[in-house]
This record gives structure tokens, sequence and C-alpha cells, in this order.
């Protein structure tokens, strides 16, 4: 009989413990991140140790991205004990077992994330079926190299897959506790967290060449005038709004076979997005 721990399981003790530390919704916000501390450290297999006045945490002098989520969640650490009780149920499941179902358990939390979207402190989280339909549109054609500047959490990661392996991905978000989201997920598929940035993008667009551009730009963000400009000199299109200077920027820019990009429904009319729509 096989007793092994299925990533649902995972996710429901992880999330209900979740839930009975967050009394409501501003609380969500605050210990989202505690959770994928946990679930990472766990997953790396770090010493979990007090480290005074009731507090634990793990412990690793080499892993830049432990500790950065550490220092983010530190001054916010108010339910240790709680948090202990969380990781002694994690560490009931032997840890092969946990790695067999790492990234599906990372992938289920960010699901669940996104439902409670704009309720977790204003935070707005794609939904899985819009990162779904992205993620097949991309494999369907066996692409290579995905770029997102405004990757969010990078929850598509767990869905995109050339012949079975993990598609190389870049992203950026300029938001600390989301980039800190995104580097766990991305870590969880190719083993490093480098190809993540906390940017922003429109300061710091990554020029390399890509496949594909693949983003849900934040709804309404401003363009200032500086990036705005740049933008009309690197690709000759004036940008306006940010979907203009996106997909403009995908094929000038970045050189991209396709761009696939969550557009408010003004694109698809006003005059300000002809010259792009062309």
């Amino acid at each position: 009989m096989n007793t092994s721990i299925s990533a649902k399981q995972v996710i429901n003790t992880v999330w209900n413990s979740f839930l009975k530390m967050s009394y409501d919704d501003y609380m969500l916000k605050e210990y989202n991140l505690h959770i994928i501390y946990l679930l990472y450290g766990y997953h790396k297999q770090y010493p979990f140790i007090e480290d005074g006045n009731l507090s634990f945490r793990y412990v690793s002098e080499n892993d830049s991205l432990l500790n950065d989520l550490y220092d983010c969640i530190k001054e916010k650490y108010s339910q240790k004990l709680k948090l202990k009780d969380i990781y002694d149920e994690l560490s009931m499941i032997p840890h092969d077992d946990f790695e067999k179902v790492y990234a599906d358990v990372l992938n289920g939390v960010n699901d669940k994330l996104s439902r409670y979207s704009g309720r977790i402190g204003g935070d707005y989280f794609t939904p899985p079926a819009i990162t779904e339909f992205m993620a097949y549109l991309i494999n369907k054609e066996n692409y290579t190299s995905v770029y997102d500047p405004f990757c969010g959490t990078a929850a598509i990661v767990h869905k995109l897959r050339n012949h079975g392996s993990p598609i190389h991905f870049e992203g950026q978000d300029v938001d600390l506790r989301t980039s800190l989201l995104a580097r766990v997920n991305v870590e969880a598929w190719h083993g490093n967290d480098k190809s993540i940035t906390c940017s922003d993008s429109l300061a710091a667009w990554n020029n390399e060449p890509f496949d594909v551009v693949a983003s849900c730009p934040p709804y309404g963000l401003r363009i200032y005038d500086e990036a705005r400009k740049a933008a009309q000199r690197e690709t000759g299109f004036i940008c306006r709004e940010i979907e203009n200077l996106v997909i403009a920027k995908s094929f000038k820019v970045n050189h991209v076979k396709s761009c696939f990009l969550l557009l408010n429904m003004a694109f698809t009319f006003t005059m300000a997005a002809n010259q792009i729509r062309k």
C-alpha cells in the first residue's frame, strides 16, 4: 500500500494552519510569507532552532534567499509559537516524500493566495486560469525562454514545460515581498533563484533576447515621462499606455517570436493603440 503523502494533504495542513494564524484579511498578507519561509527551509533541510525569546528560525549562512525571506518577516514574527507548531507538523512528513510534492505544494498555495486576490492588503494575483492559458500557448510552440517584466509571484513557472523539462524563465517585480515569492517558485524548478530580480522594469528592462514575453501588467499602471521617452527612442513607437510599451519592447528590444499579454479592452479600439495594433 502506498502511504506517501500527497501535495493536497500538505497544502491543506499548511493552509489550515495559515488561516488559524490569519484571523482577518490583513493578517493574510502579514503571514503568507511566513508560510513560504517554513516550506522553503524544510525543502532545503536547514536546522530550525530557537533564536532567543521563543523565536525560531532556519539557519544557513550562504543561502541568500532564505536570509532575505527571514529579513522580510522577522519584524512581524509575533506568532512564533504557532509557526513552531506548523514546523512540527511539517517535520513529521518524511523529507523524501515532501520533496516529491514540494513544487506542487507551492503551486497549490499560489492558487489559494490568488483566490484571496485583492483581499490580501490590496495585492492582486493573476487568476490560475489565466496563468494556465498563457502557459498552454507557450508550451504548445515548444518555446525555450520566457521573460515577464511584471512577474508577480512567477506562478507560471509551475506550468511551463518544453518536452517535460522546465523552460528558462526570467522575471522582475518591483515589490520586495512579491519578488521573494517569485524567487521561491523559480528555485523549486530551476534549483536557484538568480533569474528573478526585485526592480522596476520600466527603469531597468531586461534587454536580452527571449522567445516569449508573457505578462499581466498592473492594471492602470502609469508610465512616467522618462520611461515613455526611453521606450520611444528604443522602439520608434509612442507608448502612452503600459500595454503599448510592453508589446513594443517585446518585439523591438527582446526580438520575441510571440508576446502574450493580458490587455484591457480599450486596447482593441483606442486611437492611441492604433500603431501598435498594426
